[in-house]
């Protein structure tokens, strides 16, 4: 098990890398102003990305071997992109003391949104080969 948690997030931490390389290049290219419309920093993104890879990658990794069928494969990613969610509503609404229900409800919303592609994709791709 301690080497499916490792390469979940290592898969986690890839997908952080490539989207804080994308926030980078944006911030790079337009300066604050996008984060700033969204009421959040690039600095706060990318601990979202970092804690989102690494909790998700984490959490796959550990449930992993539960993941016997499509609908255990999707309630997997579901709880991964909770997580993922979590962290950018953090950094860009605050703390939980800080949300009301749309928070909430965006949160559910982007994790059964997310999470059942993602793991949808992933258990069409392992069970393919």
């Amino acid at each position: 098990m301690t080497e499916n948690v490792k390469r979940g997030i290592l898969v986690g931490l890839f997908f952080a890398a490539a989207y804080s390389l994308y926030v980078v290049v944006l911030y790079l290219l337009r300066g604050a102003e996008p984060f700033e419309a969204h009421h959040t920093t690039l600095p706060r993104v990318l601990g979202a990305y970092l804690f989102g890879g690494t909790t998700g990658g984490a959490i796959v990794g550990l449930l992993q071997p539960l993941i016997r069928n499509r609908i255990t494969a999707i309630g997997v990613g579901i709880l991964a992109a909770f997580f993922v969610s979590l962290g950018l509503t953090i950094a860009t609404n605050g703390l939980f003391s800080e949300w009301r229900s749309p928070e909430w409800i965006t949160i559910a919303i982007m994790s059964i949104l997310f999470g059942s592609y993602g793991g949808l994709y992933f258990w069409r791709s392992s069970s393919a080969g």
